[in-house]
């Protein structure tokens, strides 16, 4: 009954907060999705991606997957406002217009953009990069195209994912087929956060600079892509971009549950074990390794 009532409030809400942004706009500019993998191709930044999970931890909220600490805010809103040259920081391109979204997406947005508008308003003046680059469309039956430009990224490159215990990146799919080489880091599926030291250690003492690492951690994923940033990685954000490949190839209009891993916006319950033989040897390290 709560979520229904605040679905109707949030669709009530949406002119009045329309007109509140055309008198008092938000000045921050923000990449397409195009031009954000462009510039990811052309040159050796980095991608450092914030949604509205991250920022409602910046606003003293906890999540589901993430329980809210002042450590993880403080740590989260220093990244945000970051001006290191060799990082693209993502936000949501929720400044101008809307008609990119579908109709529940757009409201959502509306409303995130309105209560989280002190947040947004230190980031004006700035360009960013666009964080749906791993979520880059309107409608999931044609943009196929643009993760083949994505593979572009990791084509016959040795990588490293580090993941949670559920993500399974590419597993059942060929998303990463065409790497040299896939080694993988596993974190945990809730409350990452506690054991990214562990898992930055891992990487500086065993992990050579010329791998890619390709990060997928929830929010936990921003405060260790930025500390591997600063010891000499290179570090892609790329949150869930194997589910919005999955719903793409399978050319579904909304979020359909996936097998044996997580997907994008659910629980982690009742996902089965992965006995693929190939996603096995590739796990080169596990946070349960070390107590």
């Amino acid at each position: 009954m709560k979520s229904i009532l605040k679905k109707y409030i949030k669709i009530l809400f949406y002119p009045i907060s329309r007109l509140y942004f055309f008198i008092k706009p938000i000045n921050v500019i923000v990449d397409t999705p195009e031009e954000t993998l462009d510039k990811l191709l052309d040159s050796t930044k980095s991608l450092i991606r914030f949604g509205d999970g991250e920022i409602a931890i910046i606003q003293g909220k906890s999540l589901s997957f993430q329980s809210f600490t002042p450590e993880i805010q403080i740590q989260l809103k220093s990244i945000l406002l970051s001006n290191d040259e060799n990082i693209l920081i993502g936000v949501p391109d929720i400044f101008s217009e809307f008609n990119k979204f579908q109709r529940t997406s757009k409201i959502f947005w509306n409303f995130e953009l309105f209560k989280n508008r002190n947040i947004f308003r230190l980031l004006e003046n700035k360009v960013y990069a666009n964080t749906h680059v791993s979520r880059p469309y309107k409608n999931k039956t044609n943009k196929i195209s643009f993760f083949y430009k994505i593979q572009k990224l990791w084509d016959g490159k040795d990588i490293i994912i580090i993941e949670g215990e559920n993500s399974r990146n590419g597993v059942g799919n060929d998303l990463y087929s065409n790497t040299k080489s896939i080694k993988r880091i596993i974190g945990p599926s809730k409350n990452a956060f506690t054991k990214i030291e562990i898992i930055k250690k891992f990487v500086i003492n065993n992990i050579n600079k010329k791998n890619i690492i390709f990060i997928s951690l929830g929010p936990a994923a921003k405060i260790l892509a930025y500390d591997l940033i600063q010891e000499g990685y290179r570090v892609i954000d790329i949150g869930h971009l194997d589910s919005e490949y999955e719903w793409c190839k399978m050319g579904v209009q909304k979020k359909v549950k996936l097998k044996n891993k997580h997907f994008a916006e659910c629980n982690d319950s009742n996902i089965s074990e992965c006995e693929d033989k190939e996603y096995q040897k590739q796990i080169i390290f596990k946070y349960s390794d070390i107590n």
